[in-house]
């Protein structure tokens, strides 16, 4: 099969069109993600403004929880307890 200059151009084209659709797509999702996590940042500068304390508790509760959960995936609680007195002496 013979490809011809023009249907070669037009094929480039329409990849071309088709990856500046795309992108422009991602650009307004992107866009879009921006404008919504600014938007919930405002919201929780609101609270955290109105409730300290409670922004306290929960930030100490997830810290709390994330380093169990690491804790616990990183297979510590596996190992062997030290003794208190490793040695052995001779009766």
């Amino acid at each position: 099969m013979h490809v011809t200059g023009s249907e070669q151009w037009r094929s480039t084209e329409s990849g071309r069109g088709t990856v500046e659709d795309v992108a422009r797509r991602a650009g307004a999702a992107g866009e879009q993600v921006y404008q919504q996590a600014a938007r919930a940042s405002e919201y929780m500068t609101e609270n955290v403004k109105a409730y300290p304390l409670v922004a306290v508790f929960v930030a100490g509760v997830i810290g709390y929880a994330s380093g169990y959960l690491i804790h616990a995936q990183s297979g510590a609680h596996k190992l062997e307890p030290q003794h208190r007195y490793p040695y052995r002496y001779a009766d």
